[in-house]
């Protein structure tokens, strides 16, 4: 039987590719029943003539022959959709040894000069490709996931070299490997994989037409799985047409179609749509298989799904029961389906009300879920191995999410006693460190970040019970337990390329394969960036160009990763060993007594601030009313960075900027009280990130005269940094030597166009992006400024400022400071991107963007990007502020100044001289951002004291002092005195005249 057969319903074409034909007609007759009865989907009845051609076939051609390992392959499919996984594995790994044995043994006669023919050769990878496959399939159904992706690789690489890359087997292949995907929550690579094998198909719909339906059925289950109902449900109902057209109703991939619709119906809440198709459903394969087949589970545990949910308890219980009898009918092993039901047992209970009930079902779910080695009362966080506990991944957070809720209701029951609240907390504990697990396991980031998107209401559990169980026993430990869990929902992404980057490093991996993962991500990248623009620009023929590259270059990723960890255990152990933050230690290395570290956490309604301080923790909850904090935040921003409103209505702007940095600093900083606090280290979370915290008022302003120099700034009262993350933070305060030539890099763009020459190698998108960047008159005087204070280094501007010398010298120096303008992409942060000069390089379109900078490696202590908005991008949760800046800590750099909003030319440039002076004095990177402050509100009049021109730049992560090769000062300092003067004596005038550029 063919590799497939178990997958799709391919036995149309079973004559074209059973392989070559048997010497006996006994044999042969065998198998043709076999065929017919599987197409018919009677597995029992064609177990003895499965069992007669494997009898055959070792009397035949021997025990040690591919054909008898064939025959094991057929009576292993069997068993397998039967649900005799134990008997089927057993088969097939005896077929694939068999099969193995004999590639090598051919491939020891070749190496040794024996001649072997073309045919032995190809027919022994063939039997070798089959019994790959075969087994990968039974391991992706039992959770064996890694060796499932091994083996499915090597079978596809066999049938590439033997059939070529349109062969149904390489389609076929692929869809083995995008469900697979899709087990492990690597989502970012199956779409790719179904577009392409449509693409194909739809060449020759004809020969084509099962792997469309089917394939058209499995995208739109990828659709429903990543919430993007609107594409799921026509691929749904596409694939019912196809089943219809082909096969006709009376086939259980129809009925399957039917089911996948009613279940995309359920996701969108339309309960009495849901319903309607899941009875169809039902009934369709009641007709042709019975009321008792093991496949109308599936459809009768969702349509029981839904009977609770409407509350028809009755009925929903009719149909649980039935499910049951059916198991018994069967004789079922204990499998993931059986779990379900015991999974939607205990949903019923639940919503009944009866909790005990409902735990004896989570109970026997978890126990069939955790291999059969645990019960829910064997949960002790110090003994179990969350690391190997289950297999299933795509399961296992559904059921947790279930047994969470139990125990907060079961803890509200109990009227939120120390010890139900202790219970609870245990589970959420183990409900995180199981997460863990599964984000260690997904290698890409975008799926990382799908993944922590369903997992933040689990850590704001943990925080919460954390509180609630403090107040009942003051053990600290609880809170500093909290920040560890506010910890996780950051920056983890981040911290996980930092991660792998270490393990790169000291992992003992040799730099050809160091260089390797760097090229194949490089490329993917580019990959990326090609497939965005021909999406928007709807370019389909470019689309389907570069998918089967995307698919490509995912694979070696996959086999290189997989080599690796296989190959370097040190390397494996960097990679992948779980890090847990010591509050301990970053009391000890990033506190001292002046200094408090504050942690938000947001979800939904509730912010958590968490305070540490070098001899405490303290955690207070925030409460909004839906809706009010990114409203808040809103028009907050407005007030801090919308100039033709700030200088258009002064007195409308003064009242609502003191208005909302006063009910910021009450919200957030209030609540701390910071008594013998001189310095902040203020780690965001959520939509927080996009404000300075320096700008708050700890008083609301009663006179409105349009004073902001007088107003009482937080900036004013203590010395602020930020980090992502306080892990991140440690990390760079752990690694604060770095190899470089203790100078400073300045680079000062210029912008002038382009003429007919140089636009003819750019992009449409690139001729308009570069019409629009408007010239920036002060960065001129502000590299030549940088030149007279530091002197050591290099200092450019004008066309020597280009992409291409960036990335050739920029990893070397102890500063580098940009000046130019940057380009902000909401909807794709690795499309965002820093202006250079245009040099009509043609290698390079001098957009750096962010993709490009995060492959890029920096031993550089500081980066200042004196530039708009570098610091402000999309939010996502468990990685921050998809910013410019961020691809910067991508490379390795552990400081960075950046720009919240877009800034002004002329006010950037004074604030630049008076930081880089205080730099030049040996102040640390927060103290001089600080003073740099402080000096503009001083020295500037009027509306120019307004924060949208000074508090735009903050300072985020390593905090110490640049020891950087050093000038002469009095041409500084005459230059600085002179820039001040020049906004000094402007005043009010240059800011109404908008005579000023924003970079």
């Amino acid at each position: 039987m063919n590799k497939y057969l178990g997958l799709l319903f391919f036995l149309f074409l079973s004559g074209a590719v059973l392989g070559q034909e048997d010497d006996t007609l006994a044999l042969k007759e065998a198998r043709d029943q076999i065929n017919l009865l599987y197409e018919q989907e009677e597995y029992e009845k064609a177990l003895p003539y499965a069992e007669t051609a494997r009898d055959l076939s070792k009397q035949i051609y021997g025990e040690t022959s591919n054909q008898y390992a064939e025959s094991l392959d057929d009576l292993a499919f069997l068993y397998h959709d039967l649900g005799k996984l134990t008997k089927a594995e057993i088969l097939y790994r005896k077929s694939f040894s068999i099969a193995k044995a004999n590639r090598e043994a051919l491939e020891k006669l070749d190496t040794t000069g024996r001649q072997v023919t073309i045919d032995t050769i190809k027919n022994s990878q063939i039997a070798y490709s089959n019994a790959s496959n075969n087994l990968a399939l039974l391991c992706r159904d039992i959770g064996k996931y890694e060796e499932a992706e091994v083996l499915f690789m090597e079978a596809l690489e066999i049938d590439k070299q033997i059939y070529g890359e349109k062969h149904p087997y390489i389609l076929m292949g692929l869809n083995n490997l995008a469900i697979l995907y899709q087990s492990t929550h690597q989502y970012i690579k199956v779409e790719q994989i179904y577009l392409e094998i449509l693409d194909v198909c739809e060449t020759n719909p004809a020969r084509y037409y099962p792997y469309i339906a089917q394939v058209t059925n499995n995208l739109g289950v990828y659709y429903r799985r990543t919430r993007q109902y609107t594409k799921a449900i026509p691929l749904a109902k596409r694939s019912i047409e196809i089943y219809e057209t082909y096969i006709g109703k009376d086939h259980g991939n129809y009925a399957l179609g039917i089911n996948n619709l009613a279940l995309l119906y359920d996701y969108i809440e339309e309960y009495d749509l849901a319903g309607q198709k899941f009875k169809e459903a039902i009934r369709l394969q009641e007709q042709y298989l019975g009321i008792s087949d093991f496949r109308l589970v599936h459809p009768l545990r969702h349509l029981a799904g839904v009977y609770v949910y409407k509350q028809k308890y009755k009925e929903a219980e009719q149909i649980f029961k039935r499910l049951e009898d059916i198991y018994i009918v069967n004789n079922r092993e204990a499998d993931i389906s059986l779990m379900f039901v015991k999974q939607g047992w205990a949903k019923l209970y639940i919503s009944k009300g009866e909790l005990d009930i409902a735990y004896q079902y989570l109970d026997e779910a978890f126990y069939i879920l955790s291999n059969k080695n645990y019960k829910l009362k064997d949960i002790v966080l110090d003994k179990v191995d969350v690391n190997n506990l289950f297999q299933k991944d795509d399961y296992i957070m559904p059921l947790l999410n279930t047994i969470h809720e139990w125990y907060l209701l079961k803890s509200k029951e109990l009227d939120y006693s120390y010890e139900s609240l202790k219970t609870v907390y245990d589970f959420v504990v183990f409900e995180s460190l199981v997460s863990k697990v599964l984000l260690k396991k997904v290698p890409k980031k975008e799926d990382k970040l799908r993944l922590l998107s369903g997992m933040s209401k689990t850590f704001y559990h943990c925080i919460e019970l954390a509180q609630q169980l403090y107040e009942k026993s003051k053990d600290s430990q609880y809170l500093k337990n909290a920040l560890g869990f506010a910890e996780y929902n950051k920056s983890i992404v981040l911290s996980e390329s930092l991660q792998s980057t270490e393990a790169f490093s000291f992992g003992g991996v040799p730099d050809s394969l160091t260089q390797k993962g760097k090229e194949l991500q490089g490329q993917l990248d580019k990959l990326e960036k090609q497939k965005i623009k021909a999406t928007n620009t709807k370019d389909s023929a470019t689309l389907d160009q570069i998918r089967p590259q995307i698919i490509e270059l995912n694979l070696q990723q996959d086999a290189l990763l997989k080599h690796l960890k296989d190959t370097y255990p040190k390397y494996s152990k960097l990679r992948y060993e779980q890090k847990e933050l010591d509050i301990d230690e970053v009391q000890k290395e990033l506190l001292d007594n002046e200094t408090a570290l504050l942690e938000y956490f947001v979800y939904d309604t509730t912010a958590y601030l968490i305070v540490l301080t070098q001899k405490e923790i303290k955690l207070h909850p925030i409460t909004f009313r839906k809706g009010e904090l990114a409203k808040e935040i809103k028009t907050f921003r407005k007030s801090l960075s919308d100039y033709m409103f700030i200088t258009g209505k002064p007195d409308k702007a003064y009242s609502l900027y003191t208005h909302s940095a006063h009910y910021f600093y009450e919200k957030l900083i209030a609540p701390a009280k910071l008594e013998g606090i001189s310095k902040l280290i203020i780690v965001p979370d959520n939509l927080l990130s996009h404000i300075p915290f320096e700008t708050l008022l700890l008083e609301e302003s009663k006179n409105q005269d349009g004073n902001y120099a007088n107003l009482e700034y937080l900036v004013k009262h203590y010395t602020i940094s930020y980090s992502y993350s306080t892990e991140l933070l440690l990390e760079n305060k752990k690694t604060a030597q770095r190899e470089n030539n203790g100078q400073l890099l300045a680079m000062g763009a210029v912008y002038n166009g382009l003429d007919s020459s140089v636009s003819a190698s750019r992009s449409p998108l690139q001729t308009q992006l570069r019409k629009t960047l408007a010239p920036l008159p002060s960065i001129k005087q502000e590299i030549k400024k940088l030149e007279t204070l530091y002197g050591a280094g290099q200092f450019l501007y004008g066309e020597a400022v280009n992409e291409a010398t960036f990335k050739k010298i920029a990893g070397d120096y102890a500063i580098v400071h940009l000046a130019m303008h940057g380009l902000l992409n909401e909807n794709h942060a690795l499309l965002s991107s820093l202006a250079f000069s245009e040099n009509g390089d043609t290698l390079e379109d001098n957009f750096l963007e962010a993709h490009e900078i995060s492959n890029m490696q920096l031993n550089t202590d500081l980066v200042v990007l004196s530039a708009c908005e570098t610091g402000y991008g999309k939010f996502e949760q468990g990685e921050g502020v998809m910013s410019l800046a961020r691809s910067f800590m991508y490379a390795g750099v552990p400081s960075l100044v950046v720009s919240l909003w877009q800034v002004n030319d002329k006010a950037t440039a004074v604030l630049m001289e008076n930081f880089y002076s205080n730099l030049y004095d040996g102040m640390s990177k927060n103290n001089a951002l600080q003073q740099a402050k402080l000096d503009y509100i001083k020295n500037v009049k009027g509306i120019g004291a307004h924060p949208a021109f000074w508090s735009p730049f903050i300072q985020i992560g390593n905090t110490d002092a640049v020891n950087v090769a050093k000038g002469k000062t009095w041409l500084w300092w005459l230059g600085g005195l002179a820039g001040l003067a020049l906004v000094v004596l402007a005043g009010r005038k240059w800011l109404k005249r908008s005579e000023y550029s924003l970079r």
